[in-house]
């Protein structure tokens, strides 16, 4: 998986409530994000996980068996997005 060209970032262990501005014209683009924003990825991953939510499944097949191995995926991501996105974003955390 590490050595994959293209990343479906389209699923559901990679959803996230953006608000109009950070998702919008004056946000992220085609930025790459914050990497504080990998542990803000992990921790309703593994919410929904715990919750026995119904995209567990979905989440756990494409991230792995256990939360190291999730934490692991979700860098990698983090690490290849980089490569290629040089520059970041992060938003205003007034919330």
């Amino acid at each position: 998986m590490l050595n994959e060209p293209f990343v479906d970032l389209d699923q559901a262990w990679n959803l996230v409530l953006a608000c109009n501005k950070c998702n919008g014209g004056s946000g992220k683009r085609d930025q790459c994000p914050d990497v504080s924003y990998v542990e803000d990825l992990h921790n309703p991953n593994e919410y929904l996980i715990q919750s026995h939510h119904p995209l567990r499944e979905s989440i756990i097949a494409r991230t792995g068996n256990n939360e190291l191995d999730r934490k692991k995926f979700l860098q990698s991501r983090y690490n290849m997005a980089k490569l290629s996105l040089f520059h970041t974003w992060k938003a205003y955390r007034g919330i």
